[in-house]
């Protein structure tokens, strides 16, 4: 499969990842086989979320993956809290689901609208600057993480 470069992280991932929802409202047994057979085809970028986020159990599920198969992923999961310390909450517990210590990729996600409006999540507090400062620190020194923005509920020019 066909490899790109992600924006200046220097890392290399599959040009087709994998979103991880769906299976999450699947049997468990089918979901691990799923993702077993993804990753055994080269599909190794994999986007997953809490059950809040509409993710049903996906992270759940894949944490029995991850546990033997941690160094062939690349996991991207998100923060749907616009408070930062609710959102560190959150990410706490997508990397227990997960069965994993830190996340390649954390997407702030759902960015504009009331709840997730731009002056309150980068505001100090707020979930960038807790993602960024807090937990983000120390994983972005082992250079195994980074933070994203995802706007799936209103027009960029928001911003």
């Amino acid at each position: 499969m066909e490899h790109r470069v992600l924006g200046r992280t220097g890392v290399e991932l599959p040009v087709l990842g994998l979103g991880t929802a769906p299976a999450g409202h699947i049997p468990e047994r089918e979901a691990v086989a799923f993702y077993h057979r993804c990753l055994d085809a080269g599909v190794t970028h994999l986007d997953t979320g809490p059950q809040s986020g509409g993710y049903g159990n996906a992270q759940v599920y894949l944490g029995h993956v991850l546990a033997a198969r941690r160094d062939e992923v690349f996991i991207a999961t998100r923060c749907n809290e616009p408070d930062g310390e609710t959102a560190l909450r959150q990410l706490r517990q997508n990397l227990a689901d997960l069965r994993i210590e830190q996340a390649d990729l954390v997407y702030a996600q759902s960015l504009g609208g009331e709840r997730m409006a731009p002056e309150r999540i980068f505001a100090p507090g707020g979930v960038c600057a807790a993602l960024w400062t807090t937990d983000a620190k120390a994983n972005r020194r082992a250079n195994r993480i980074d933070l994203g923005f995802m706007d799936t509920h209103s027009p960029i020019s928001q911003f």
